[in-house]
């Protein structure tokens, strides 16, 4: 997965802003939102971001893997990121 080319996003402290060019909606992500959307710079598979975020947060696997695939849901249905 990856971001579209419909994205852009402006680092803000330690969280992201991301505008959705088309729709003009802007979205803001956290600090544990941001460092993922980070990661999305390049084709990446959930694997990859799951172990990153463990690394860099104080996070168990099962809540991780949850609200990783969550955010990602819900990046997807605003058309910000590719499967």
């Amino acid at each position: 997965m990856k971001r579209t080319s419909q994205a852009l996003s402006k680092a803000v402290g330690d969280e992201t802003i991301v505008l959705h060019v088309e729709s003009g909606h802007y979205y803001g992500l956290n600090e544990v939102g941001a460092f993922i959307w980070s990661l999305l710079d390049d084709d990446i598979e959930f694997d990859q971001i799951l172990c990153a975020v463990r690394a860099e947060f104080d996070i168990d696997k099962p809540s991780a893997e949850l609200d990783i695939q969550n955010l990602l849901d819900e990046l997807h249905a605003k058309q910000l990121i590719d499967y």
